[in-house]
C-alpha cells in the first residue's frame, strides 16, 4: 500500500501523538508499505524533505503560528499533490481544521479512504481556548464524516469523549505501539552517580505543557519531602521547546525556581538514557489534569522498564495502571493524594512490580501493526466496493483487449495494465521482459518500449508486427545477452511464474538494471489456486479434488512459482533488491470468473490455432456483453488477500 499519513508535528518534535505516528510509520514501511508523512516545517531549520527510516517526510513551510496550531499557505497544493499519489490517508487528530478540511475533501475527491486516528479531545488553556477547541472540533466532524473508521487508544476513552460518542460505529480501540531499548547496567550506574542521591526518586518524562498538572506534582513533592528531604524529582525533556506553551511555562517558572532544590532536569534523553532513567526511578507518574492527555504511552515504558506508576484517573490515562496493576491511579489536580500514592509505592514497591511480559501481551509493537494494517486494507477494500463503476480508463483498456484477447485475458491483463500505468512513468531505457506478442505493452503504454525479451519465437514474430518495440530478443529470462546496468526500468508482467530457475532470473535482472532503477513484477500469489472457481466447487465435495484441480490448473498454465508476499520480500532480498510497496490485486470473485472465463473462451482458444490471433472476427455484441460482466469485478481490490501479487521494487544506488 502507499500510505500517506498528516499530522501537524512530526519528529524531531516530541509528543505522544507524534512518537505514536513514527512508530506505526515505521513498522509499516519496515512491512513493505509505501510510507509518507505530510506535516508542518515547524522550525525553519527543517528540511522540506526528507528520509527517515524508509519514511518520506514531507513538510509545508509555516506562515503563522496560532497558539498551538499553525497556517500553512502551500498545504493545499502540496496535500494535492500527494494523496492523489497514494492508497489510503491516514488523518492523525488533533489537527487544525484547514488541514483537516483540506486533506477530506481531496481524498473525497480522489476517492481515497481515510482512516482518522483520534488522539485525545482538545482543552486548550487562555481566553481563545474554547474558541481553537471548537473550531478544530468542526475540522475533525467533517473528516470523522467521511472516514471509513476512527481508531482511539482505548475503549475508555471513547466511552467519554463527546466527540467519539457521535461516531461509535466508527470507532476502533487499538493500544499504541511501545518500543523500548533495553536497560544498560552500565548507562544505569552513570545516572545515578550523575543525580547523587541516595533518598526515593520520582520521576516525570513529558512535554512541559498545561494539561500534564506539573503544578500539582511540584506541590505532592513539597510535601512528600517534609518526611523524606532527600526524594528528588527527575524531569526528563526540554521546557524551553514545548510548542504553544510559553504562558504555562512563564507561569511554571516561579514554582520551579522555588523547589528547584529538589528538581534534577535531566532533559531531551535518547532511547538508551531513557530507559535508564525508568529503572533508576522508584516510580513515575503522570499527574494529567484532563482530556488533553488521552493514554500516555510513557507509563507503559515505565512499566517495561520495572518501574509502577501513579497517574491521574482520568479516561485513557487510567488504562495502563488498571490493565497491569503495576500503580495507583490518584483523582487530578489533588497534591495530596499524588504525594501519598508515590509514598506509598516508594514503601512497598516490590508489591507494585509486575512482570514485563504481562506488559508486552497488551502492548506490543506487532499487535498495534497487525491491527492498523488490517483496518487500512479493509478500508481500501470498502472504497473499492462502493465506487461507483466510473474508471473510464479501466473501462476504456478493457474494452481494448476484448477486442483483441480472450475474457480470461481481457480480465487479468486490463488490470494490471492500470498497476503498471498508475505506478508513474517508467523511466528510459525500459526493458519489456517476457513480451509475448506486444499486445500488453501496446495497449498499455503510450510510448514504445526499448527492448523486449522473449523465449518464444512466433510470440516475437507478432510482436515485431505490433511495432511497440525497438529491439526484440530471443533469449531466456535467466540468460539476458544484455550489457550489466543497461536498463532503468524492466517490466515483468505475469513472466516469472513460468520461469523454473527464478532465483537465476532476478539475478540476471538485477545485473541489467541501472543502480537505482526499478522493477515493476506481477506474479500469481500463494492464494491463486485455491481461489479458482472450480477448486472452490470442488472442495466443497471433498478438499483434496480442490486442491487436485489447483495442481492441474497451475500445471495446464506452466507455474512453477505461486508464492506468498513474504517469499517475494525474502527472494529478492537475498539478490540485493528492495521492495518499495506490494499489493494484491484481482478480488476473489473476479479470480472466479477468470477461470469461467477460460471455458468461455474455447472459440478464441480454436480461431488462435486456426488463423493465430485469438479474435479473427470481432463481434461487438458478444465484447459488450463480456465487458458488462467482466467490469465491475474488475474494479473490486481483494481483501485481505487475492491472487495476485503486484510489487514495485527498487535496485539500491543510484542519485
Amino acid at each position: 500500500m502507499r500510505i500517506l499519513t498528516a499530522l501537524t508535528y512530526y519528529r524531531p518534535h516530541l509528543s505522544g501523538l507524534t512518537l505514536h505516528t513514527q512508530r506505526l510509520m515505521e513498522g509499516l514501511a519496515a512491512r513493505g508499505h509505501e510510507v509518507t508523512v505530510l506535516t508542518s516545517r515547524y522550525n525553519r531549520e527543517l528540511p522540506c524533505r526528507e528520509s527517515q527510516n524508509r519514511v518520506t517526510v514531507v513538510r509545508v513551510p509555516v506562515t503563522a503560528h496560532v497558539g498551538k496550531g499553525v497556517l500553512m499557505a502551500g498545504y493545499a497544493l502540496r496535500a494535492w499533490q500527494l494523496v492523489k499519489h497514494h492508497d489510503v490517508v491516514v488523518l492523525n487528530m488533533p489537527i487544525t481544521p484547514v488541514e483537516a478540511v483540506c486533506i477530506t475533501a481531496l481524498a473525497r475527491k480522489y476517492r481515497r479512504p481515510v482512516i482518522g486516528v483520534y488522539h485525545c479531545d482538545l482543552c486548550l488553556p487562555g481566553f481563545l481556548g474554547p474558541v481553537w477547541d471548537r473550531l478544530s472540533s468542526l475540522g475533525h466532524q467533517v473528516a470523522a464524516r467521511y472516514a471509513h473508521r476512527l481508531i482511539t487508544l482505548t475503549d475508555d476513552y471513547a466511552a467519554h469523549s463527546p466527540f467519539l460518542k457521535c461516531f461509535p460505529d466508527k470507532t476502533s480501540a487499538i493500544p499504541p505501539p511501545i518500543t523500548l531499548a533495553p536497560v544498560d547496567p552500565a548507562r544505569v550506574a552513570a545516572l545515578r552517580r550523575r543525580i547523587g542521591t541516595h533518598g526515593p526518586l520520582f520521576g516525570f518524562a513529558a512535554r512541559f505543557a498545561a494539561e500534564k498538572g506539573i503544578e500539582y506534582l511540584l506541590e505532592a513533592m513539597a510535601l512528600i519531602r517534609r518526611t523524606h528531604p532527600e526524594a528528588r524529582l527527575l524531569l526528563v525533556g526540554d521546557p524551553a521547546q514545548v510548542v504553544g506553551e510559553h504562558r504555562y511555562r512563564q507561569r511554571l517558572q516561579p514554582l520551579l525556581d522555588r523547589h528547584s532544590e529538589m528538581c534534577c532536569f535531566l532533559g531531551v534523553l535518547d532511547d538508551a538514557d531513557l530507559t535508564a532513567f525508568f529503572a533508576i526511578c522508584d516510580a513515575t507518574t503522570l499527574p494529567s489534569v484532563n482530556s488533553t492527555e488521552g493514554y500516555g504511552m510513557v507509563q507503559a515504558e515505565s512499566m517495561l522498564c520495572g518501574t509502577p506508576v501513579v497517574a491521574s484517573d482520568l479516561p485513557g490515562v487510567r488504562i495502563p495502571v488498571r490493565a497491569t496493576q503495576m500503580g495507583l491511579i490518584v483523582p487530578p489536580r489533588n497534591a495530596e493524594a499524588l504525594a501519598q500514592a508515590l509514598l506509598e509505592i516508594a514503601q512497598h514497591r516490590v508489591a507494585y512490580i509486575k512482570p514485563p511480559a504481562v506488559v508486552r501481551e497488551q502492548l506490543g509493537l506487532d499487535h498495534a501493526l497487525n491491527r492498523h494494517e488490517s483496518l487500512l486494507q479493509d478500508a481500501l477494500a470498502q472504497q473499492a466496493a462502493a465506487a461507483p463503476p466510473g474508471d473510464k480508463e479501466l473501462s476504456l483498456l478493457l474494452g481494448q483487449y476484448l477486442r483483441h484477447a480472450p475474457p480470461f485475458l481481457a480480465l487479468v491483463r486490463s488490470v494490471e495494465g492500470m498497476l503498471v500505468r498508475r505506478a508513474g512513468p517508467l523511466e528510459a531505457p525500459v526493458l519489456d521482459l517476457g513480451c509475448g506478442d506486444g499486445l500488453f505493452a501496446g495497449l498499455t503504454l503510450t510510448e514504445p518500449v526499448d527492448a523486449g525479451v522473449d523465449r518464444d519465437p512466433r510470440a516475437l514474430l507478432r510482436a515485431g508486427n505490433l511495432g511497440r518495440h525497438h529491439k526484440l530478443i530471443l533469449a531466456e529470462a535467466g540468460s539476458l545477452p544484455c550489457a550489466n546496468a543497461t536498463f532503468r526500468t524492466v517490466l515483468s508482467n505475469s513472466v516469472l511464474e513460468h520461469v523454473p530457475d527464478i532465483d537465476q532470473a532476478l539475478r540476471e535482472i538485477f545485473r541489467v538494471l541501472q543502480p537505482g532503477g526499478r522493477l515493476l513484477l506481477s506474479s500469481p500469489s500463494h492464494r491463486f489456486g485455491d481461489m479458482l472457481l472450480g477448486s472452490r466447487v470442488l472442495s466443497a465435495f471433498n478438499p483434496r479434488l480442490g486442491q487436485s484441480y489447483a495442481l492441474w490448473f497451475n500445471w495446464h498454465s506452466h507455474h512453477y512459482h505461486t508464492d506468498s508476499p513474504t517469499l517475494w520480500i525474502k527472494r529478492l532480498a537475498e539478490v540485493g533488491f528492495e521492495v518499495s510497496r506490494w499489493q494484491y490485486y484481482l478480488s476473489p470473485q473476479a479470480h472466479r470468473a477468470f477461470d469461467a472465463a477460460h471455458y468461455l473462451s474455447l472459440p478464441r482458444g480454436l480461431s488462435r490455432i486456426l488463423t493465430g490471433r485469438w479474435v479473427s472476427i470481432p463481434v461487438p455484441l458478444t465484447n459488450a456483453l463480456l465487458h458488462r460482466w467482466l467490469y465491475p469485478l474488475a474494479c473490486v481490490q481483494p481483501s485481505p488477500e487475492g491472487p495476485y501479487l503486484f510489487m514495485d521494487i527498487r535496485k539500491p544506488g543510484g542519485a
